[in-house]
């Protein structure tokens, strides 16, 4: 598990992780695609922790080769269905800051086919949303943001098809973005909104304000 400065994984053109990470994937993102992001507001500094405890606890799994753990049937390890980047932040929230209620796809016994591992993995935008109906459920704020990728930038990334190029400029991306703020409008599980809210406000914001 990596931190990663928000301003590096979104604006840098250089890595602080290694010659190994990838532009437009562990750095440099904004330049590869426009970027969504929840800032979530009113989260107490003890969940934080509690959060950030059970990561460090990953990690020290991983380097232990633990097997067998809570969050994990297997040895602790990267793997893009069964262990991949939304079952390790879904078991940080769930067996970490205690969200018992959150639900984390497992294969199962059947885990060790891949077709199966596939249909039951996590999926980052899934866990993102079951994350969104759970901060909701506790009555925190969130905002949502919208760091857009600019026309101009050149970033190709020669695993996409079409290889559509459109130019970079570093100074300017890192200038501004467009930030919507907005209250939260999940719905509970009955269906009926939490509250009334008015609409999306897009408003310029300066990226050395936020």
């Amino acid at each position: 598990m990596l931190a990663i400065p928000k301003s590096e994984y979104l604006f840098k053109t250089t890595s602080s992780l290694g010659d190994t990470a990838s532009f437009g994937l562990d750095f440099g993102e904004i330049y590869k695609r426009s970027v969504v992001g929840v800032r979530v507001h009113g989260v107490p500094e003890s969940e934080k922790q509690a959060v950030a405890a059970f990561m460090k606890r990953i990690n020290d799994d991983y380097h232990a080769r633990a097997r067998n753990t809570e969050y994990h049937d297997r040895e602790v390890k990267y793997d893009y269905l069964r262990l991949n980047c939304a079952k390790t932040i879904g078991s940080a929230f769930r067996y970490g800051a205690g969200y018992a209620e959150l639900d984390i796809a497992s294969a199962g016994l059947l885990s060790g086919r891949p077709l199966v591992a596939a249909a039951n993995s996590n999926i980052p935008t899934e866990m993102a949303m079951k994350l969104l109906e759970q901060w909701n459920l506790r009555g925190y704020r969130l905002d949502a943001v919208l760091y857009k990728k600019f026309p101009g930038s050149t970033y190709v990334d020669t695993s996409e098809e079409p290889k559509v190029r459109s130019r970079i400029y570093p100074i300017a991306s890192r200038l501004c973005y467009l930030a919507i703020s907005a209250t939260n409008r999940m719905s509970t599980r009955s269906g009926q909104p939490v509250r009334d809210v008015p609409p999306l406000q897009p408003r310029p914001v300066r990226c050395s304000d936020q």
